[in-house]
């Protein structure tokens, strides 16, 4: 056990807190990862050690809970198993597990009908989910990943397009191989381009995916909400 001749420095990124006592204690108010690093030091040796942690937000989950009801894909060439994972999870009993294959190296989109009353948007912000997947093909993804389009009734829908391909340019280099937290604000904004209005009820959801080769896809969802 580390004695008085001991110094601390506990490091949480990207959250900024530092510490420099035997513990630490810290609030977290939004969903997202943080790395907690210590360093323990007795001179002339010191010792590293770090964790990764995920805050996650307690919500109504949409379609990656409990059953897999309601998905299916929109690409002829692929096919995509959906069941639930109840290991590699961070909320809930479970997260989704898409598994693509075969795959045809193109665009398929994981699409998620929502029963029959849907869910209401008025008032929402942001359209969230948790993504981790695992691509085998080099140099894996390609194009803009992932866009995302909301579906009412009728012809009612809004397509939120990101700029850029958020799977091969993660935010923080864990995400790799981990998970990343999306937070896409329904109105749009520099990183998401807003095409539509947002209809009053979400009826259906979905997510796409585009790979440059066509090895299996799998691709983890989970606390998928608005």
């Amino acid at each position: 056990s580390p004695g008085p001749n001991f110094t601390y420095r506990w490091v949480i990124e990207p959250a900024g807190v530092e510490g420099t006592k035997r513990t630490l204690e810290t609030e977290f108010t939004e969903p997202g990862f943080q790395r907690i690093a210590l360093t323990i030091t007795k001179s002339p040796t010191s010792a590293l050690e770090w964790r990764d942690l995920y805050i996650v937000e307690n919500l109504f989950e949409i379609g990656t809970d409990k059953s897999t009801d309601g998905w299916s894909w929109n690409d002829p060439g692929s096919k995509v198993n959906f069941e639930l994972d109840t290991k590699n999870k961070l909320l809930g009993e479970s997260s989704l597990l898409a598994k693509i294959s075969p795959y045809s190296g193109g665009r398929v989109t994981l699409v998620h009908k929502l029963p029959k009353d849907g869910v209401s948007l008025a008032g929402k912000k942001q359209f969230v989910f948790w993504l981790k997947t695992r691509n085998e093909n080099v140099p894996a993804w390609q194009d803009v990943n992932p866009p995302i389009t909301l579906r009412g009734s009728g012809d009612e829908k809004m397509t939120l397009t990101p700029i850029k391909d958020f799977l091969s340019q993660p935010p923080y280099n864990e995400a790799r191989e981990g998970w990343t937290y999306f937070a896409v604000p329904l109105t749009g904004n520099d990183e998401w381009k807003k095409e539509g209005e947002l209809p009053g009820t979400l009826r259906a959801l979905e997510i796409g995916f585009d790979s440059w080769g066509a090895p299996p896809l799998f691709i983890w969802i989970d606390g998928l909400g608005v």
